[in-house]
């Protein structure tokens, strides 16, 4: 759901307030239903729990990323780069989860204190996934208010900040 919801927000930026819910709901429930049929079965969990998550991220950050790279070339009242800090926050979230996706078999091998990853034990793959999502959070909050303050709405919450 958390993948979704960024892209509702991009889809309200463009004003497709009915799409903005639809899109999310449909594809979190699509995607729900894919790791409900994995869980049925041991093999498919152990081997493939996580997957359909994983690419439900990238596809909604890449899209994410061409709709604020669109946005931000067409808009001329965002003149304080709102677009472009969503489109670098969205290439944070692909890159995190494309470390993840990426990693060698053997970094999943958390038990053994030798294993074959470039990543050390106490600082895995799983830290910088983290740091790379914590990041992302960070910039698309502000590229939410930036670019809330270029169209000169009133927010509850921009009301408050200087």
């Amino acid at each position: 759901v958390t993948a979704f919801a960024n892209m509702a927000v991009m889809l309200a930026a463009y004003d497709l307030s009915n799409w903005a819910l639809a899109v999310p709901y449909i594809l979190g429930v699509c995607v729900g239903m894919v790791e409900g049929f994995l869980m049925t079965d041991g093999a498919l969990l152990t081997n493939y729990s996580g997957v359909p998550s994983a690419l439900m991220f990238l596809f909604s950050s890449s899209t994410c990323m061409v709709l604020a790279c669109i946005k931000a070339i067409r808009d001329r009242k965002d003149r304080e780069g709102g677009m472009l800090l969503a489109m670098f926050g969205n290439i944070l979230i692909f890159l995190g989860w494309l470390l993840v996706g990426l990693t060698p078999a053997g970094c999943r091998k958390y038990s053994q204190p030798v294993r074959e990853c470039p990543f050390p034990n106490n600082f895995n793959q799983n830290a910088f996934f983290h740091i790379f999502i914590m990041a992302a959070v960070i910039v698309l909050f502000f590229a939410v208010t930036t670019y809330a303050r270029s169209l000169n709405k009133s927010y509850f919450l921009l009301d408050r900040m200087p």
